[in-house]
């Protein structure tokens, strides 16, 4: 019995390392985002969006358990217009854009090799489009051994949105909370696999 509890607390201890100060990571993360137009009948009508990012980001945990960090990566959508089930002439065109994203980053429980984990951020996107946007998320990470995990970011708690468009003179701001998002369908994980150094 001592043996296992030994070995128990040996493999807790090893995980936690990864969250002390002065621990930090890289990630690669891609995200992919499908907004479909509204069905009314079986016929769709509005916007159909697809966005997909490619964002590597850097960590640093400056306390333990706290940690800051940033992305920066690009992100490109794509727009198709339905109107009665049919797709528009002309349709939309679509937008590139470089997205610079600082966060902090706090582990709020730990278990073995996972950890639970809470993300507030700053969205900054510029291109076609400029996004400025605020979110706070939670997120679990695996943590595989000393060198990888694997993080699970879910849907946003909290966000806000303004995007504007200086071409075509339009601004839209969104305010959204977790039940807002899960009840529109907008379920938006995200995996990044992270190499620690």
């Amino acid at each position: 019995m001592k043996k296992i509890i030994i070995v128990a607390v040996a493999a807790l201890m090893a995980t936690q390392v990864s969250a002390q100060k002065g621990s930090k990571f890289i990630s690669g993360a891609i995200g992919l985002q499908v907004n479909p137009a509204t069905s009314y009948d079986g016929k769709s009508d509005g916007t159909s969006t697809t966005r997909f990012t490619l964002a590597p980001s850097f960590t640093y945990f400056v306390a333990d358990k706290l940690a800051v960090g940033g992305k920066i990566g690009i992100v490109s959508t794509s727009y198709t217009e339905y109107v009665n089930g049919e797709k528009a002439d002309p349709q939309p065109e679509g937008s590139f854009d470089f997205l610079l994203a600082p966060y902090v980053r706090y582990n709020l429980l730990e278990v073995g090799p996972l950890k639970l984990f809470a993300q507030g951020g700053i969205d900054l996107a510029f291109g076609d489009y400029t996004t400025i946007g605020v979110s706070v998320k939670p997120g679990v990470q695996y943590q595989a051994n000393d060198r990888l995990s694997l993080d699970l970011t879910l849907v946003n708690l909290l966000e806000f949105t303004n995007v504007s468009n200086s071409d075509r003179k339009s601004s839209e701001t969104n305010f959204n909370l977790f039940v807002n998002n899960v009840s529109a369908g907008q379920w938006y994980p995200q995996i990044s696999f992270n190499f620690h150094f």
